[in-house]
């Protein structure tokens, strides 16, 4: 059976014929102009026709950036595209084209890609952490996502990191730990606009305040870790955002978890953590796992 898997982003869609094995056969992308509805729409529909002149597809299975119910399809948040807040891009589809459709976020869709053949293949119980723009997520309970009661599960960004009550004075993951944060921070600092790189290689080069803040944002992702692993008590929580890529990231979150767990004698259990394994295709390969378990078929490890 072969599976067109849509990843909709905010500046291109991605598309994939995936088999049921997970294995990509085919794989392009286009632009996503995102000026509309119409237009996207037209784009859209020119993915999936052109899916369907390749192969015999048998069902669509879409990766949205925005917090969505997909059990019923229905997009609740904007996300990079305000004019698809109360679209069903599954009953679209569904109607236009007759055939199966099946939608997840696309952060959900990248955990479900590691729990099914990524780094946490052997997992049932997972947390995915993605650094970014902010600090988002998702849940993976017995190798499903847990959506929670408002879909927000996973929005780990809005765990409070720090805190002074006197103050009144309260900051969350995303204001901490993400790598927007960090260079924004840094950028207002110096007086110009810096990359993550930059912050990085100004630290390398000795600069004491990219040393410090660069300390601090390893401090506060430490913290979430620990937080996380007592909220959820995954069997391993996954990284991802390209801040994860670099070679010393999980050295320098465990070498904060050593200083942890060396004051917090009490607690335990430490987490494992590991770097999300799927790149670029994550979210076409975990569309495709949605699609299949909504379906109830077969799952082939």
């Amino acid at each position: 059976m072969h599976i067109l898997s849509i990843d909709i982003g905010g500046s291109a869609i991605k598309y994939g014929i995936l088999n049921t094995s997970g294995q990509i056969l085919h794989k392009g992308s286009v632009i996503n102009e995102r000026t509309s509805l119409e237009v996207f729409m037209a784009t859209l529909c020119s993915v999936v026709e052109v899916g369907m002149a390749k192969y015999p597809i048998k069902g669509i299975a879409l990766s949205v950036p925005a917090i969505m119910n997909s059990q019923t399809g229905m997009i609740l948040s904007e996300g990079s595209m305000p004019f698809l807040v109360g679209v069903n891009l599954m009953d679209e589809l569904q109607n236009k084209y007759a055939i199966d459709v099946f939608s997840e976020n696309d952060g959900n869709c990248a955990a479900l890609a590691e729990v099914w053949k990524g780094v946490a293949k052997d997992c049932n119980d997972i947390a995915v952490v993605v650094i970014g723009t902010g600090v988002g997520g998702a849940l993976v309970k017995d190798k499903l996502i847990h959506p929670g009661t408002n879909f927000m599960a996973g929005e780990f960004g809005y765990f409070i990191n720090s805190f002074d009550f006197e103050a009144k004075a309260f900051e969350i993951w995303s204001d901490l730990g993400a790598t927007y944060a960090l260079t924004d921070k840094l950028s207002k600092i110096k007086g110009q606009t810096l990359t993550g790189l930059d912050v990085f290689e100004l630290a390398s080069n000795h600069d004491p305040v990219a040393i410090k803040e660069i300390d601090n944002f390893y401090n506060s992702n430490a913290v979430g870790m620990f937080n996380l692993q007592y909220f959820f008590d995954p069997e391993m929580i996954v990284l991802g955002g390209a801040i994860s890529k670099r070679k010393d990231f999980v050295d320098q979150l465990e070498s904060r978890l050593d200083t942890i767990f060396n004051k917090i004698e009490i607690a335990p259990k430490r987490p494992v953590i590991k770097v999300a394994e799927f790149g670029n295709d994550a979210n076409l390969i975990g569309a495709v796992y949605n699609y299949l378990t909504q379906k109830g078929c077969k799952i082939y490890k």
